[in-house]
């Protein structure tokens, strides 16, 4: 991940704090990233949903804003998704926890200024030449581009039952 513009800020597993990223880092599973004001780029990566996930989708961007009070300050972040393999393992069926969550979804996209705040929309998110498997549908985000390509099956992309492929 590469912190692009304004504040980004990292919580690691098990830390109740934040720490600011600075320019490259490799962050950690289970990790919180806060790009209010921010401007991130996740390349060569690989996301992994497994089969005891709680939820469906594995990004959410601006999910801040969406409990926003006329009292926050609204800082609009944006990011860049290029190059990355997203797997989802999660086969919605029993005794998967989140067996009822819904289709497999890339995420939540709620970067956009509440109503009543007259500011401009952030930029629009940048998703390319990923590669997405068992995923049903983009979630929330805008229409993802025909760089990007969709398999339905770890099979279909040329991946084994288990692991991770290589990402560069």
């Amino acid at each position: 991940m590469q912190a692009v513009s304004g504040e980004v800020l990292v919580q690691l597993p098990n830390s109740a704090t934040f720490v600011s990223l600075k320019g490259v880092a490799s962050v950690p599973v289970g990790s919180t990233v806060d790009t209010r004001g921010g401007r991130i780029s996740i390349t060569h990566s690989v996301i992994q949903k497994g089969p005891n996930t709680d939820n469906a989708e594995s990004i959410m961007v601006g999910g801040e804003i969406a409990q926003a009070d006329p009292a926050m300050v609204y800082l609009p972040s944006s990011f860049t998704f290029t190059d990355n393999w997203v797997i989802f393992d999660r086969m919605q069926v029993q005794p998967e926890p989140a067996w009822q969550a819904g289709q497999n979804q890339f995420g939540k996209y709620r970067n956009m200024p509440p109503t009543w705040l007259n500011v401009p929309a952030p930029p629009a998110p940048v998703i390319q030449r990923n590669k997405f498997v068992n995923m049903t549908n983009p979630g929330e985000f805008p229409p993802f581009d025909s760089t990007n390509t969709f398999f339905p099956t770890r099979a279909a992309a040329g991946l084994g039952a288990t692991g991770i492929p290589p990402v560069r």
